[in-house]
């Protein structure tokens, strides 16, 4: 879906109707907690006045791996647009940037438009933890610095399996700089395909210039960290580190045994599928089959060199590189081989076929679709193995399949109502009808003639329609029930909204440790919030005294007790002023039923919190 020369007009109206209604179905997600996590050091870089007290947020003022993000969004956000528009601006840019490389990538695979729009909806509709391990995903509706980096990440992936090695490490390296890892991890991932295609062609200035682009944007990251003293080992020994970044902050990411048993049985299977459906394809080339397969085996090495170096022997090198975040990249090849299978299918005359490889993913149930759809795989092995595909091409077989997802649906859909999970498919179908309409426009233009449909004068009507929608839902003018894409300024509440109103922007206030957002919705600065978690020794060694004084739960214990706040609201009036007053808080937050008569001045009591001035 790349704009030519040829009839210009027509297809940039393509282009907006695609983006836009891709957008839209697909939404937006500014209130999220991740996101409220993250404003703060931005703020901080466009007003330095703000959380001057605040450990957390002035550890991001030095170099850290967040340093070029953070100077984007605050420069493009200092020019006018505001923060809530600039995050807004760089999420349709990653969006946008995402959808076309997908594009090219299916098509470069299965060499027709259709497995590139097969592949688009694949990525937008899949599950986002369905086949990856450690609660990672390729893409969001948060506008978070991951989502912003893979919209760069996926042009070096494209142009990488299309053998243009110095654009793909550029963008791998540009990527590194908006989140390091999303760029570094999957430039890791191709550096083997890149051995292989610089022997076979005899290119070793090819293989030296791209890995030179490649390791000079991580230098960029990494030199001025070491520079600055931010990843000095010495603060914290490897298995301090771990335990502290591993087991008690992000277990969910980096400590295999964490993570969830329905992770790795959908994580498995959807592997086995993919390596029997690369075996049996008949678009792919040898060599394109033995590079995806690189992709898988290598992010298979990496989880085993995980566990080996995070759980057994203890480097907290390999824990600050998250190697469960290689499996979003094996999912995107799982996902390029699901749509040039379904394409396969489609041209033989399989719908069917189609049906079930398509849809299997992306259905919303509460059972482990990746055992279904590695079932599935199997028996069309079995059937192509015997020479009896031709059955499934009977109207039989078809409505038994339509049955069977109907069914599926149905006695396994989640705690949702029925209702709810046939909007979800709805919207499902709808984001395939937009994908699709560059391949029937290309490929079906007879059809469409036939049924006296005015393509000019459709698209144009239509690309117009979809951006008067989208304006329509960015100043939240559509029902509330309809898909859209909300202006979301910074969120607040009342209690934190009054607070920020009666205090100076250089107030420190000590506040339950689950209250992540209180920071981002007052402007205030806090004494410790358990998910602002720092990403410098120095920081971590603070940020780990805290908790203990604030928390103090074992990570065995964490796992049990989800209950943060446990310690904090058993605090005795004469500690929790005794602790403000060590770390200079000028105000305590707290529940009324936890420090109902606290011997200091009420600033703010709001239902179930009250604010406490301290003397």
């Amino acid at each position: 879906m790349i704009l030519t020369k040829t009839n210009l007009p027509k297809q940039v109206a393509i282009y907006i109707l695609v983006i836009t209604g891709s957008l839209i179905i697909y939404g937006y997600s500014f209130n999220s907690s991740n996101v409220s996590v993250e404003i703060p050091y931005v703020q901080a870089f466009i007003d330095p006045q703000i959380y001057s007290k605040d450990f957390y947020v002035q550890e991001f003022l030095n170099f850290t791996p967040r340093y070029y993000y953070q100077k984007l969004i605050s420069l493009t956000a200092s020019l006018g647009l505001g923060l809530s528009l600039t995050y807004l601006l760089y999420y349709i840019m990653a969006f946008s940037s995402l959808v076309t490389s997908l594009y090219l990538i299916g098509k470069k695979f299965g060499h027709s438009i259709l497995s590139g729009a097969l592949l688009a909806f694949l990525v937008l509709n899949t599950h986002n933890l369905e086949a990856t391990l450690g609660y990672t995903s390729i893409f969001r509706t948060e506008p978070t610095p991951s989502i912003f980096a893979m919209g760069l990440a996926i042009w070096g992936i494209y142009y990488c399996f299309c053998n243009n090695w110095f654009r793909g490490y550029l963008f791998f390296g540009l990527a590194c700089l908006l989140q390091f890892l999303v760029g570094f991890l999957p430039g890791c991932l191709f550096i083997p395909i890149l051995l292989r295609s610089a022997h076979k062609n005899h290119s070793l200035k090819t293989l030296i210039t791209s890995l030179v682009i490649f390791v000079g944007f991580a230098c960029l990251v990494y030199v001025p960290m070491k520079l600055t003293g931010a990843t000095n080992g010495e603060i914290l020994s490897d298995s301090e580190f771990i335990y502290w970044y591993g087991y008690i902050r992000h277990p969910h990411h980096i400590i295999p045994s964490r993570f969830l048993i329905q992770e790795w049985k959908s994580f498995i299977f959807y592997i086995t599928g993919t390596f029997l459906l690369i075996k049996t394809s008949d678009l792919l080339t040898s060599d394109d089959k033995k590079n995806l397969c690189i992709i898988i085996y290598l992010t298979l090495l990496a989880l085993a060199v995980n566990y080996v170096f995070v759980e057994v022997n203890p480097i907290s090198l390999f824990a600050k590189l998250q190697l469960a975040r290689t499996t979003p990249f094996a999912k995107i090849v799982t996902l390029i081989v699901i749509s040039v299978a379904v394409t396969q299918y489609y041209q033989k005359g399989n719908p069917a076929i189609c049906l079930l490889l398509l849809l299997i993913p992306t259905i919303p149930t509460t059972n482990n679709n990746g055992m279904l759809f590695f079932s599935v795989v199997l028996i069309i092995v079995i059937l192509q193995t015997f020479d009896w595909l031709k059955l499934t091409t009977s109207r039989l077989f078809t409505s038994v399949a339509i049955i069977g997802l109907l069914s599926l649906i149905i006695f396994n859909a989640p705690s949702t109502s029925i209702s709810t999970v046939l909007e979800i498919i709805f919207l499902q179908l709808l984001s395939l009808g937009i994908l699709l309409i560059p391949f029937l426009l290309q490929e079906k233009q007879l059809l469409l003639k036939k049924l006296n449909v005015r393509i000019n004068p459709t698209i144009y009507t239509a690309a117009i329609f979809s951006l008067i929608y989208f304006y329509l839902g960015f100043f939240q003018l559509l029902h509330k029930r309809l898909p859209q894409i909300n202006y979301s300024q910074i969120p607040s509440n009342r209690l934190a909204l009054n607070f920020r109103n009666l205090t100076t922007k250089d107030s420190l206030i000590l506040i339950p440790p689950s209250q992540n957002q209180f920071r981002l919705y007052s402007q205030r600065s806090v004494v410790f919030s358990f998910k602002s978690f720092p990403y410098t020794d120095k920081g971590i060694k603070q940020w780990s005294e805290l908790y203990n004084i604030l928390v103090d739960l074992e990570w065995e214990k964490r796992i049990i007790f989800r209950n943060l706040d446990l310690k904090y609201q058993n605090l005795s009036n004469e500690e929790i002023i005794r602790i403000a007053k060590d770390f200079g808080a000028d105000y305590i937050l707290t529940k009324t039923n936890w420090h109902s008569n606290l011997p200091l001045e009420k600033l703010i009591e709001d239902e179930k919190w009250v604010i406490y001035k301290c003397n």
